[in-house]
């Protein structure tokens, strides 16, 4: 099904493939052949309407997709007629962004994550803001008392474990 793009459709990211272009608009991917006057969809969409894809890459036969979406990393190895959320080694509660392919290996991706979410990095750099500037005292004095009892903790298991050195040596002289 071939559709002209409308101000309704709000691509949100863009992989570029030798001869075609791919994007990502309401949880779905497109592929267009003419450099983007007509799109396609291609498969079916994301298993939540509501997914928000913040990074797209596909493989160059299109069987392979992978999305960086707000909740997690989804990947499709038949066309986008299936999607699974990546869950063994990426964190699935954190929002993923962008999809960077490793120039060395092509079947490598690398996918950024944050804990904040991007909407809110973004306004933060639009408006200048530093997160050191919204940290309130409460904060600090938490995370200082959390340094302090790190650094107790550190100093007890050193002196333990210099003890314990100290009896081996001992009781290995004694025999």
């Amino acid at each position: 099904m071939a559709c002209r793009p409308t101000r309704s459709m709000r691509f949100q990211r863009i992989a570029k493939k030798p001869g075609r272009l791919w994007a990502a608009a309401a949880a779905q991917a497109f592929m267009s052949d003419d450099a983007g006057s007509t799109w396609t969809i291609h498969g079916k969409p994301l298993p939540d309407a509501g997914l928000a894809v913040r990074g797209l890459a596909v493989s160059e036969d299109g069987k392979i997709l992978v999305a960086g979406t707000h909740r997690g990393v989804f990947r499709s190895t038949d066309g986008a007629q299936t999607w699974n959320q990546v869950e063994s080694t990426l964190p699935v509660h954190l929002e993923s962004g962008f999809l960077i392919r490793d120039p060395g290996d092509p079947a490598t991706l690398y996918a950024g994550f944050s804990l904040s979410p991007y909407g809110e990095m973004w306004r933060r750099a639009e408006q200048g803001g530093s997160l050191l500037a919204q940290l309130d005292p409460v904060s600090l004095a938490g995370g200082l008392a959390f340094l302090v009892f790190l650094i107790v903790i550190g100093l007890v298991a050193t002196r333990w474990l210099v003890r314990r050195s100290r009896g081996t040596d001992m009781a290995a002289r004694l025999r």
